[in-house]
């Protein structure tokens, strides 16, 4: 490979670089208020009898989800 054509290679991605680059800054605000956070109250707790621990459970519309991943371990968990 000559130095001319790294030289090309180099030019090509940088180009690439700041087209996406460009895009994500000039699409980020128009994403921004598809995706806006949902802020929820907690309404009850769960408590998990294998071990104890407590979670909140937040509504969402007429559906009931827990506020936050589950802690518990077992033998197969990662």
């Amino acid at each position: 490979m000559h130095v001319s054509d790294n030289i090309r290679n180099n030019y090509t991605t940088m180009k690439q670089l700041f087209i996406f680059s460009l895009l994500a800054f000039v699409l980020s605000p128009l994403a921004a208020q598809y995706y806006s956070p949902v802020l929820a109250d907690s309404i009850f707790e769960f408590k998990d009898r294998r071990d104890g621990e407590r979670y909140s459970v937040v509504q969402l519309g007429d559906m009931y989800w827990l506020g936050e991943n589950l802690r518990y371990k077992t033998k197969d968990s990662w």
